[in-house]
C-alpha cells in the first residue's frame, strides 16, 4: 500500500493515477487544481529568485560605480566619466524600485495563491469525509 500527501502529489503522480483508474472525475479535477496552484506558487517562486539576483547584481555594480566615483573626484578630468556613472546608478535606481514594486506584488499573488491552495486542500479532505473515505 502506497500513502501520498496531497500537498506533495506531482503532476507525474495525477497522471499515474489517471492512467491507473484510481479517481474518480470529481478527485480528478480537485487534484489537478491543486497541483495547478503548487505549479503556479513554485513559478512565482523562481520569479523571485531572479528578482532578487538582479537586486544583488544592481547592488554589486553600484558598489563598484560608488568606488569609482570616489577615485575619479581626486582628479579634475574625470568628470563626464562622474557624470556618466552618476547617470547609470539614477537607471539603477529606478530599477530597484521596479524590482520592489514587483517583488511586493509577487509575494502578494503567492500568498494569495498559498490560500486557494490550502482551501483547496480543506475542501478536498472534507469532501472524502462527507463520503466516507479516509
Amino acid at each position: 500500500m502506497d500513502k501520498y500527501m496531497v500537498s506533495n502529489l506531482t503532476p507525474r503522480d495525477l497522471e499515474f493515477f489517471i492512467s491507473r483508474r484510481y479517481l474518480d472525475e470529481t478527485s480528478r479535477l480537485a487534484l489537478e487544481r491543486i497541483i495547478n496552484l503548487k505549479v503556479q506558487i513554485a513559478d512565482i517562486g523562481l520569479a523571485l529568485q531572479e528578482v532578487d539576483n538582479e537586486a544583488a547584481e544592481i547592488g554589486k555594480d553600484q558598489d563598484r560605480l560608488r568606488e569609482n566615483i570616489k577615485a575619479l573626484s581626486e582628479t579634475a578630468d574625470a568628470r563626464q566619466l562622474i557624470a556618466r556613472y552618476v547617470a547609470k546608478a539614477n537607471e539603477q535606481e529606478t530599477r530597484i524600485e521596479q524590482l520592489t514594486n514587483e517583488r511586493r506584488t509577487k509575494i502578494a499573488a503567492r500568498q494569495q495563491l498559498q490560500l486557494q491552495l490550502e482551501a483547496a486542500i480543506r475542501a478536498l479532505a472534507l469532501d472524502r469525509k462527507l463520503q466516507g473515505k479516509p
